[in-house]
């Protein structure tokens, strides 16, 4: 079964998950507080069944905003957050770009993709790792078609770093106008990837280590 639907699946039973999970808080919020469903349903401006059916998960398609409106009745307040537990699905840019990369790399240089984080119950990992033995040298790289948020991309990569422990960190960017202009409003970038893209590849051609961190625009 393709990765998409497993991991489609996966947020479905999720979902069904957290719904019911959220319906028996409701229900527990509306009886400490002395209320009949029919009170609370007054009040959120919807009927006592549809009260009822939240309370017990049987609302699969339930609005957020109804709920933030049960929970707001209730003197609660609704939280809804995301937190990574793996690495996302990739586009076929995404893709092209690390086999563009990995076209420069030297003979001597050995190139693995999605490398876990070890960490016992870590699910992230490295987009690649281009390790040379023979020159005591391996670099993490990260991956990017369009930057957004280039600090929270420098962040993400600094603690795969960290974690994996390698020598060097490779910021791969795709060569499109609208990433050379958020690079180039980033003057600090340069300082924290000091190694040019010309340099990088030159140095991984040739089997050798850069020298420090690379910013690489392919």
């Amino acid at each position: 079964m393709p990765t998409w639907d497993t991991r489609a699946q996966r947020g479905s039973q999720r979902g069904d998950l957290l719904l019911r999970r959220l319906g028996e808080e409701l229900l527990g919020a509306r009886m400490a507080g002395g209320l009949s469903s029919r009170a609370v349903a007054a009040l959120a401006g919807i009927s006592h069944v549809q009260v009822i059916r939240i309370e017990r998960g049987l609302a699969p398609h339930v609005d957020v905003g109804l709920l933030a409106r049960l929970s707001a009745v209730l003197g609660h307040e609704l939280s809804l957050r995301i937190h990574p537990v793996g690495p996302p699905v990739r586009d076929k840019a995404h893709v092209a770009l690390l086999k563009r990369f990995a076209a420069r790399l030297g003979p001597t240089i050995m190139w693995q993709t999605e490398v876990p984080i070890p960490l016992p119950g870590d699910l992230r990992s490295a987009d690649g790792v281009a390790t040379a033995e023979a020159e005591d040298f391996d670099a993490i790289v990260e991956a990017e078609t369009r930057l957004h948020d280039v600090q929270a991309t420098e962040r993400r990569l600094r603690t795969k770093q960290r974690d994996l422990g390698t020598k060097r960190a490779i910021l791969l960017v795709a060569d499109t106008r609208h990433n050379r202009r958020v690079i180039a409003a980033i003057p600090d970038l340069d300082r924290q990837f000091p190694i040019s893209t010309r340099a990088c590849l030159a140095a991984l051609k040739a089997g050798r280590d850069p020298g420090a961190d690379c910013l690489v625009i392919l």
